[in-house]
């Protein structure tokens, strides 16, 4: 049972995941800069008017509607800080383990589809000598 259950939080995790980031690719959220960028305090602030409307409605009803299709448990979409869209339980501590890799390989993507990054690339290419 106890395997079950922490399958089960694996899966959600990472189709969460997959989630946020297909929301971010499908959606074009633009990068600011870290000028425009706000760090949140105890409460986050919201985004409006002009930094919320880069975002597509309808998309982000569908994202929230395939979130809560899947039994996600919350999901909350920042940009340079702000909250621009959350639903669910965000108020609330989810136990999880090891989601580095998780977020990690996501944001790697997102970066090889952008061009940024070759996986072709070799280490000594990449002036990684670690």
């Amino acid at each position: 049972m106890h395997r079950e259950m922490r399958r089960s939080r694996v899966r959600a995790i990472y189709v969460l995941v997959c989630v946020l980031v297909c929301v971010f690719v499908a959606l074009g959220a633009t990068r600011q800069s870290a000028a425009q960028s706000v760090y949140p305090e105890k409460f986050w602030e919201t985004a409006t008017g002009p930094e919320r409307s880069k975002w597509d409605a309808e998309k982000l009803t569908q994202a929230r509607k395939y979130s809560e299709s899947i039994g996600s448990a919350a999901v909350m979409i920042v940009q340079g800080g702000k909250v621009i869209d959350e639903w669910g339980a965000v108020d609330k501590k989810l136990v999880c383990y090891s989601m580095r890799k998780s977020l990690l390989s996501a944001l790697y993507g997102i970066a090889v589809e952008q061009g940024k990054i070759n996986p072709q690339s070799t280490l000594e290419q990449l002036n990684i000598d670690d």
